[in-house]
């Protein structure tokens, strides 16, 4: 590897990146289909979907270091949603 290259990866990986990276990723695999709510917007479906990818990852607004992270379906489910 050229040292620019071994320079950014390390950053990447040692910074968090690659474990941010990974969290999102396996999120985003995992998470099931589900059907908006009866007489919801889409964007509330939205930004719901949004709001519990965050709380999976451990990015939520207001989510304390160590605290317990929520899956994406158990969130979803939280917020009053079925699978489709």
């Amino acid at each position: 590897m050229q040292n620019h290259t071994k320079r950014l990866f390390s950053h990447f990986v040692l910074g968090g990146g690659l474990l941010s990276f990974s969290a999102l990723f396996l999120a985003a695999c995992s998470s099931h289909h589900f059907a908006n709510k009866e007489g919801q917007s889409e964007q509330q479906f939205i930004q719901d979907q949004a709001y519990c990818r965050a709380m999976a990852t451990g990015q939520g607004e207001g989510q304390m270091q160590g605290q317990r992270l929520i899956p994406y379906d158990e969130c979803m489910r939280n917020l009053g949603y079925q699978l489709k």
